[in-house]
C-alpha cells in the first residue's frame, strides 16, 4: 500500500515553480475514483501550470469539520472551524498539484479555476467516475510544516436578515405551495426547475451563484433569450411603465453581464451585492408567477443598501 503525507507531494511538484521564489506553497486537490479499481498504473502528468497524479494510495490530510459562530456586541462575529487530521482509504485517486503564493488571495481563486478546468478536461476525455468524489483541498508551505485546509466560503449570518418565524411568513410559505400545486403539471415543472437553480445560486458563490440565479429567472419568466417578460412582470409588480421598470431594475445590465461571462469569458469576482439583488428579484418574480402579492424585495434591497447595479457590475 502506498501512503503519502502532504509533505511528500513536494517531491512530485515541478521544482522550477519554486526556484524563483515567486511561489512558496503547494495547492493539493484530491479526488477519489469509484468504483475503486484493483490496480492503478501510477502516472505523473506534468503540464506548465499543474501536475496531475493518477495512483492508488492512502493520503494523510487536514480535514475541516463543523463551523460555529459566536456573536458579540456591535455586530461582531467570530467563526470557529473544526480541523482534524485524517487519512483516506487506499483507493484510486486523481491528485492535482499547483504552485501557490501563501500571502496572495488571488492564488486560491486561480488554483481552484485551474484544477476545475483540468478536472473537466479529464472527465470529458475519460468518465465521470475517474474523479467521483472530491476528498479534500489542502495547501502546504513549500518549506516547513505549515498546512491549511481549504473549504467552501462561509457566508456570515449578518449578511442577510434574521429568520422570520411570524405567522404571516409561515402562512405565505403554505400559500405559495398550495398555489403551485393548483397549477397544471407543465407549470409546476417549470417552477420546480427554477427553484432548483435558485437553491444552487444560494449554495454557490461568485460567478457560479450569479449564473445559477439567472437560470432560475430564465426558467421562471422567459421563453427565449428575450428579457422582455422579466421587465413586464416587474412593471406589473411595481405598477410602473415598461421603460421605468427596465431602468429601475436594470435587468438588461444583468443579462449583459451574463453574456459577458458566457460568451466573452469574463471572470471577475461577482460580489454578493449582485447575487443578493438577484435573489430579491427572483422572489418578486416567483410570487408574481404564483399570483400572490409581491413582497417587493428588489425595491427593498435597493433602498436598504443604496444599491446601484450599474456601479456593482462596473459598466
Amino acid at each position: 500500500m502506498t501512503q503519502r503525507s502532504l509533505q511528500a507531494f513536494r517531491l512530485l511538484a515541478k521544482l522550477d515553480w519554486f526556484r524563483a521564489k515567486q511561489n512558496d506553497g503547494l495547492h493539493i486537490s484530491v479526488y477519489e475514483m469509484e468504483p475503486d479499481p484493483e490496480i492503478v498504473v501510477r502516472r505523473r502528468l506534468e503540464f506548465d501550470r499543474i501536475v496531475v497524479l493518477i495512483e492508488k494510495s492512502a493520503v494523510s490530510f487536514l480535514e475541516l469539520g463543523n463551523t460555529s459562530f459566536k456573536f458579540g456586541q456591535n455586530r461582531e462575529v467570530t467563526a470557529t472551524v473544526e480541523q482534524r487530521h485524517a487519512t483516506s482509504s487506499n483507493a484510486g485517486k486523481v491528485i492535482f498539484l499547483q504552485p501557490y503564493k501563501l500571502d496572495q488571495q488571488e492564488s486560491e481563486k486561480r488554483c481552484d479555476e485551474t484544477a476545475e478546468q483540468y478536472l473537466s478536461l479529464l472527465i470529458s476525455t475519460n468518465r465521470r467516475n475517474i474523479a467521483y468524489r472530491h476528498l479534500f483541498t489542502n495547501i502546504i508551505g513549500y518549506e516547513g510544516d505549515a498546512t491549511y485546509a481549504q473549504g467552501r466560503r462561509i457566508r456570515l449570518p449578518f449578511a442577510s436578515p434574521p429568520p422570520d418565524l411570524s405567522e404571516n411568513s409561515l402562512n405565505l410559505f403554505i400559500t405559495c405551495e398550495r398555489a403551485l400545486r393548483s397549477k397544471d403539471a407543465a407549470f409546476q415543472r417549470r417552477v420546480e426547475l427554477s427553484l432548483h437553480w435558485h437553491m444552487r445560486g444560494i449554495r454557490l458563490d461568485s460567478v457560479d451563484s450569479f449564473l445559477s440565479l439567472w437560470i432560475a429567472i430564465e426558467a421562471l419568466s422567459m421563453d427565449t433569450s428575450d428579457i422582455k417578460p422579466v421587465n413586464e412582470a416587474l412593471a406589473a409588480i411595481y405598477n410602473l411603465s415598461y421603460r421605468d421598470a427596465a431602468e429601475k431594475f436594470a435587468m438588461g445590465r444583468v443579462y449583459g453581464l451574463r453574456s459577458d461571462i458566457v460568451h466573452k469569458g469574463r471572470k471577475d469576482f461577482i460580489s454578493t451585492g449582485i447575487t443578493d439583488y438577484l435573489e430579491c428579484v427572483y422572489t418578486d418574480l416567483l410570487l408574481n408567477k404564483l399570483g400572490i402579492t409581491s413582497l417587493r424585495r428588489a425595491e427593498e434591497f435597493i433602498r436598504a443598501h443604496d444599491f446601484d447595479l450599474r456601479s456593482a457590475i462596473g459598466s
